[in-house]
């Protein structure tokens, strides 16, 4: 018997405006996971940020035509704890972490992560393409 599907859990860190989420459904919908998963959106923040936050509507309307659980957070948290009560809220066993800034850059993306993740003796795999070094940290 083959185990449940693994969850893609997404944070939105909603005053960075619509234009983060945007940017990674539209990756998300041009590279294929290549395994059956469920995806799951966490909204954190909606309703802080002045003018530039996404109001609740902006990031709903940029969902429309996506199979997707809506996990809401009570307050604005920090990344680690957003994403701590998020997975205590689903009962997957199997969870993909994908912050904000995430884009998806090829085919089978979750396939190589979760048929590693399903070897004996691993209970963590990640992959990661930071733009942060000293140069654009000092920038940014």
């Amino acid at each position: 018997m083959s185990p449940p599907p693994p969850l893609v859990l997404h944070l939105v860190w909603a005053p960075l405006g619509p234009r983060a989420l945007r940017d990674f459904l539209a990756s998300y919908r041009a590279h294929a996971a290549g395994v059956e998963h469920d995806l799951a959106i966490v909204l954190n923040g909606v309703g802080v940020g002045g003018a530039q936050g996404s109001s609740r509507q902006e990031l709903l309307a940029e969902l429309e035509g996506t199979a997707h659980r809506l996990i809401e957070l009570d307050r604005p948290v920090l990344d680690l704890v957003a994403f701590g009560e998020a997975v205590r809220a689903v009962e997957h066993e199997r969870v993909c972490l994908v912050n904000s800034h995430s884009r998806i850059r090829c085919e089978g993306w979750l396939a190589a992560l979760d048929a590693a993740l399903l070897q004996p003796d691993v209970g963590m795999v990640g992959a990661s393409g930071s733009w942060a070094g000293m140069r654009s940290y000092a920038q940014y």
